[in-house]
């Protein structure tokens, strides 16, 4: 059942491009949802009390991996895509991780604590122990740091916000995982939230949404913007837009805001 409050945006597409995974927002509490692509067979994969946020499928399609508060703190968690086989991943006292990134072979996925600059690499099929899980270096700089939630398709680099300590974003960052070099990368509108980024298949160019719901395409080689779409009626809703396996395809979430006068005669 579906809360009338309840605001859903795509938050992932499955590795054949037929299934979509949904948040909601907006409503009494954040469960998660899916459907079809075209938008039919909506069902709730999560039905609880707890915030369960970012969905993301596993590189098999089988399985779903989020964040959620179930132990008093936020950390990873898994389901299958039929509901069942819940899971706790992360095993990280007294801090709250966020964001479960999979690389495209789906061996490995990268969490992060989002406020002090840590991101944390593990194999998620193995239990988290100091041999799995580690610590990744060079993410950034002292005065400000990339927070991952986007992995290029040719496994080499990581996509997310730069975060400073101030708590602003102002840039996207990727990290090259073989040098373990950051590189920053402005763009030409306020960004916004700084989660609506995601790779093309191209595993060069990046999708930017920005505050005012502008959307440019980034070369992150050469630097050059070209912007898509402006001056949308529509406010997009989300984090990383999910970009569909061909790359010609771009799901997102979407509010139009309306005022109306009336006037009732007595």
């Amino acid at each position: 059942m579906i809360d009338a409050n309840d605001v859903l945006s795509p938050s992932a597409i499955s590795p054949d491009g037929q299934w979509l995974l949904l948040s909601s927002q907006s409503g009494r509490r954040d469960d998660i949802f899916v459907c079809r692509a075209d938008g039919s067979d909506l069902r709730r994969l999560t039905d609880d009390v707890y915030r369960d946020r970012w969905p993301r499928w596993s590189r098999d399609g089988r399985e779903v991996f989020f964040y959620s508060n179930r132990t008093g703190r936020f950390e990873i968690w898994s389901i299958r895509a039929d509901g069942s086989g819940l899971r706790r991943i992360s095993d990280l006292p007294d801090r709250d991780i966020h964001f479960p990134t999979l690389s495209p072979s789906g061996d490995r996925l990268i969490a992060s604590t989002q406020t002090d600059g840590e991101s944390w690499i593990t194999d998620p099929a193995r239990p988290w122990t100091p041999g799995n899980a580690r610590r990744l270096e060079g993410l950034g700089t002292s005065d400000e740091w990339l927070i991952p939630i986007d992995w290029s398709r040719d496994g080499r680099r990581l996509l997310g916000p730069m975060m400073s300590g101030a708590g602003t974003i102002n840039a996207f960052g990727v990290y090259d995982i073989t040098s373990g070099g950051t590189g920053r990368l402005s763009v030409r509108h306020p960004l916004g939230d700084g989660y609506r980024l995601a790779w093309l298949p191209d595993s060069r160019r990046v999708l930017v949404i920005d505050r005012q719901s502008r959307i440019q395409l980034v070369d992150t080689v050469t630097g050059r913007h070209r912007t898509l779409l402006e001056n949308s009626p529509w406010r997009f809703w989300g984090n990383v837009p999910p970009i569909s396996p061909d790359g010609r395809t771009i799901y997102l979430g979407a509010l139009k805001a309306q005022s109306d006068i009336w006037m009732v005669g007595r």
